[in-house]
């Protein structure tokens, strides 16, 4: 059995004892402002990100030219159809290693460099549709960060026009 308290009223048994360590509001206060601490700090990275990938796509734009081909226009047009994309993004070719879809707000599909209608750029073609029509198009943000980790300055495939 516990021996009874006598004389004791609970508010006295909990009363805070003097210097017998921190106050318990300064101890929560920092609690209190770490989540606004670490919301700044993902806002801030957000950013940062963001303008990467503005600052990226822009050049990537800049250093494009559109494609005017025909044939590879039409399996633009097929590849639409097949992945349910509703508007057609605009083509594009770069001196990349492989196709990519980039632009959230002008979605476009960049192409490497020279390609020429074959089964391969019909499924690159599908495969970046897909992309837009799930509204995935930070894939060359993704390389970009990447490409960082591994210590290169640019995105993996993408070569400065010489």
């Amino acid at each position: 059995p516990v021996p009874a308290m006598t004389g004791t009223t609970p508010a006295a048994f909990y009363a805070p004892v003097s210097g017998a360590g921190p106050e318990p509001m300064a101890e929560n206060a920092l609690w209190q402002f770490l989540p606004a601490l670490w919301l700044v700090g993902m806002a801030g990275l957000l950013f940062l990100q963001g303008m990467i990938y503005l600052r990226f796509t822009r050049r990537l734009g800049r250093e494009s030219r559109p494609v005017t081909d025909a044939a590879i226009l039409a399996a633009l047009r097929d590849a639409c159809q097949k992945s349910g994309l509703s508007r057609e993004p605009r083509l594009r070719e770069a001196k990349l290693a492989s196709p990519l879809a980039a632009g959230v707000l002008r979605p476009c599909i960049y192409l490497t460099a020279g390609a020429s209608r074959d089964s391969a750029l019909d499924y690159a073609l599908y495969h970046e549709c897909v992309h837009l029509r799930r509204r995935i198009c930070s894939i060359s943000w993704r390389r970009r960060r990447c490409a960082r980790r591994i210590g290169s300055t640019r995105p993996r495939g993408f070569c400065r026009a010489s």
